[in-house]
């Protein structure tokens, strides 16, 4: 191979390197909408909030977004309680539909029992 070749190749080689050096994402977390249904005993380590999409099924959504979320800042689940949920009308009319955001809201928990599946 020519050095002109490998020379070539090199800016290449190191995008591709960069692109792929960043850390996996960690697999999502379970979010609960009730703490009936939290599996152990837990604390509530935070609180996250994240901006995205509306969708037709507010549970799948949260479970997508917020169970990322959680993964990323090292919860074990996320607990998002339907009795504190407000909806409020949001006029979206000054927006084009493609720029419609919501802000989906939950606790970050932290399981008590390292047997249960989390850090303890």
């Amino acid at each position: 191979m020519s050095l002109r070749r490998l020379s070539s190749l090199v800016p290449t080689a190191v995008l591709v390197a960069c692109a792929s050096s960043g850390e996996p994402s960690p697999p999502p977390v379970p979010v609960f909408f009730d703490a009936g249904e939290v599996p152990c005993a837990y604390t509530v380590v935070g609180q996250v909030a994240e901006e995205t999409a509306p969708e037709r099924d507010f549970e799948r959504l949260a479970r997508r977004v917020l169970g990322r979320a959680g993964a990323r800042r090292g919860a074990d689940a996320v607990l998002v309680e339907r009795g504190g949920l407000t909806v409020e009308r949001i006029d979206f009319a000054d927006r084009p539909p493609g720029d419609q955001r919501i802000t989906v809201e939950g606790d970050l928990l932290r399981y008590s029992d390292a047997s249960c599946g989390g850090g303890g």
